[in-house]
């Protein structure tokens, strides 16, 4: 596993797996007279990432989508035409589904050399979205909790590392730049943002920048 510094990636025999794309929450900000070009600076991430990694597929580690329920026809309009694009790019695309992934087989169903599952495995390592109680497992590389850390009275995306025993959790921050939840200070806190953490008792969690700086541990 070697993570990609700088960015919210990680590289895996030949994948480049990310986490979080959230895909039509733009929407909702322009409802509010907000507007970002979310989706074309995703994918120029991913296009930018794809390329320096040289990566010959990509592993989605959910919320592909935004919206939980049914997504609206132009949300649908968006995750189509980014995953047609990067199939492009890429031949072969994994979507570890997310708990805000509802629909997307059948939205992706006319879409070729995409595949979607619940969970995938790369070696010794299990790749989940993060929202279910995991299997078995001795690494797991999971998203879900978009991971923010504080630092100089903000906040930053931030690697949380995970052990217990002899097992080991690395969460991947979100590649959207629109969400992001701050890191609870205790350990014990843990349960509340993933059934991942009620059901694994953590001996040790580290948490890093994107650029691989130390950022402190939780009690």
């Amino acid at each position: 596993m070697r993570f990609v510094r700088g960015y919210e990636a990680v590289v895996m025999k030949n994948f480049l797996v990310v986490a979080d794309l959230h895909l039509g929450f733009e929407l909702e900000l322009e409802r509010k007279g907000i507007y970002v070009p979310h989706t074309e600076l995703i994918f120029n991430k991913l296009k930018l990432l794809l390329k320096i990694t040289k990566s010959r597929g990509l592993v989605i580690l959910g919320d592909v989508k935004h919206m939980i329920r049914m997504p609206l026809e132009r949300e649908i309009r968006i995750v189509r035409g980014l995953l047609r694009k990067l199939i492009e790019l890429v031949p072969r695309i994994v979507i570890v589904k997310g708990n805000h992934d509802g629909k997307i087989e059948e939205i992706c169903s006319d879409i070729d050399n995409l595949e979607i599952v619940d969970e995938f495995k790369l070696g010794r390592v299990t790749l989940v979205h993060g929202h279910r109680k995991p299997k078995k497992f001795t690494i797991l590389l999971m998203g879900h909790i978009h991971p923010l850390a504080p630092r100089f009275g903000e906040y930053e995306k931030a690697w949380m590392i995970a052990t217990s025993e002899k097992r080991r959790i690395v969460v991947v921050p979100a590649l959207s730049d629109l969400v992001g939840s701050p890191i609870p200070t205790s350990k014990r806190e843990l349960k509340v943002i993933s059934p991942v953490f009620r059901t694994i008792p953590i001996d040790r969690l580290v948490l890093y920048s994107l650029e691989g700086e130390y950022l402190g541990e939780l009690d």
